[in-house]
């Protein structure tokens, strides 16, 4: 059995992992097909291993951004974030970092767990849901 997880402005399938008995449910399991980071809470560096941090994507799977909604892209799509280390992969080449808002961390054996969000998003059979939209 197998685990998927990707958000909608990813691919699908960002994260997987086999399931056995001993599973954490929080345990997404290891990237594919792209580069991921945590980054620390104050968002301005990497968060060390172990700790718990927001997931940010990057890599040809994530998308351009939002149809008609600049001020949302430029909020979640983080261009040549300044935490990147610098040269990494290829030079010259242009960084776009998706904002999760999943708050996650590295295991030991370097998979990625996730502990919830750092907004008030929920998901409701696949739909998301920000719950201050609804209040009263």
């Amino acid at each position: 059995l197998c685990n998927g997880y990707g958000p909608t402005e990813t691919c699908f399938c960002t994260f997987s992992r086999t399931l056995d008995r001993y599973s954490s449910a929080g345990n997404i399991g290891y990237g594919s097909g792209c580069n991921t980071w945590i980054i620390d809470k104050a968002g301005t560096g990497l968060a060390p291993m172990g700790t718990k941090g927001e997931l940010f994507i990057e890599g040809p799977i994530v998308a351009n951004g939002y149809l008609d909604d600049p001020e949302k892209t430029r909020q979640l799509f983080i261009e040549n974030p300044p935490w990147l280390p610098d040269g990494w992969n290829e030079t010259g080449r242009k960084f776009v970092a998706y904002k999760t808002g999943d708050m996650v961390r590295y295991n030991p054996d370097g998979s990625v767990e996730c502990f919830g969000r750092r907004d008030t998003q929920i998901k409701i059979r696949g739909m998301r849901i920000d719950l201050g939209e609804v209040e009263n």
